[in-house]
């Protein structure tokens, strides 16, 4: 039978490769829509724009599992987890703002698709980029080998993906 901390860490390392997988399922059908599709609403973009709340959704949950599992609900614990683990506690803040901006992200989306398809580019770019720079972080400093492994291979293939644009 496995101990309480091997379950804290299953369940806090499922939702991350979940949660990741699901970023990076979005980002990908991202990647591949047209503009004529992002105008219309096309099937693949509604399929990213779910796809992108499930991972939000997704985010959320591991959040929760952290929290509750592996930090007791304490907020000096986790800003203590993130010092000892990437060397910066309050470093906890981005983790906030990642959660505040994806989920901005998302209600822009939803409530206002058309205006969301025709934001400047640059807003896009600063949005995914942000969340694209802290998730690779993320996978890389906190993650788990599985989570690491699967950050590598969802970063590889966006990469190929970006670079066919």
């Amino acid at each position: 039978m496995p101990s309480a901390g091997a379950v804290q860490s299953d369940a806090v390392t499922a939702t991350a490769l979940l949660f990741v997988a699901a970023w990076a399922a979005a980002a990908a059908v991202l990647l591949r829509a047209r503009p004529d599709e992002w105008r219309t609403l096309a099937p693949r973009v509604r399929t990213a724009r779910r796809l992108w709340t499930l991972g939000l959704a997704l985010h959320v949950v591991h959040v929760g599992c952290a929290f509750a599992l592996a930090h007791a609900w304490s907020h000096a614990a986790a800003v203590r987890h993130v010092a000892a683990t990437g060397g910066f506690g309050w470093g906890i803040a981005v983790n906030y703002l990642f959660a505040a901006a994806w989920a901005a992200d998302a209600g822009w989306w939803w409530a206002n698709p058309v205006g969301y398809a025709t934001r400047p580019r640059s807003v896009g770019l600063a949005v995914h980029g942000f969340l694209a720079f802290v998730t690779f972080n993320a996978t890389v400093v906190f993650g788990t080998n599985e989570v690491r492994a699967t950050g590598a291979v969802a970063f590889a293939g966006l990469a190929v993906l970006w670079s066919r644009r």
